[in-house]
């Protein structure tokens, strides 16, 4: 697999997640979920890095992100009714604090 250039200075909104050096992180999908939604972050020597867990009666999709310790960093949303679908980030007092927009592409090439 060919090696990302690190960049420059650190980039995240939570800087206690900002690797010192380059890491790969496994997603492991927890198989016996009633939501199906809930898996693991990793790093490949299976240390937990987050806890992802879907909310079983939410309409938006809405997915909670955790600590090792339990503690909510932020929940992932669908904005409902968007075409293409998009999702946004928000804290754990409700604030959006970042979007992600979908895009339409036809015979598009990588």
């Amino acid at each position: 697999m060919a090696q990302i250039a690190p960049y420059p200075h650190p980039l995240g909104v939570l800087p206690q997640f900002h690797a010192q050096q380059p890491t790969t992180l496994v997603l492991k999908e927890k198989v016996l979920s009633l939501t199906g939604d809930d898996f693991y972050i990793k790093t490949v020597d299976g240390a937990d890095v987050l806890h992802v867990k879907g909310v079983v009666a939410s309409l938006s999709g809405r997915k909670e992100v955790r600590d090792t310790q339990g503690n909510l960093l932020f929940c992932i949303r669908a904005e409902h009714f968007s075409i293409p679908r998009s999702y946004y980030l928000e804290n754990p007092q409700g604030q959006k604090f970042l979007s992600v927009e979908g895009k339409w592409s036809c015979m598009s090439h990588p």
